[in-house]
């Protein structure tokens, strides 16, 4: 998706947070390495400003999940001085 946005499979996040599939598992079958969007965001100071499901359009396996993550929040944002 965007750097703002993230698209995940619901069965996939229920079984994240159900502890079937451990972060680890996750990263690396999505891809994320070191990059996983949500740390990103968090650690840019992004928390999750919305959560939508998609139901899928065709009749497939699974619904949709995304996440908008919302500007940088001052309350955890890392300190910036100013120039």
């Amino acid at each position: 998706m965007s750097e703002r946005k993230l698209k995940m499979s619901l069965r996939t996040v229920q079984e994240v947070l159900a502890g079937r599939i451990d972060p680890a598992t996750f990263d690396q079958a999505h891809g994320f390495d070191h990059r996983n969007p949500f740390l990103r965001n968090l650690e840019a100071g992004r928390l999750i400003a919305a959560v939508d499901v998609q139901k899928s359009e065709n009749h497939e396996d699974d619904d949709w999940m995304v996440f908008t993550f919302g500007d940088p929040d001052p309350a955890v944002s890392p300190f910036r001085t100013p120039k």
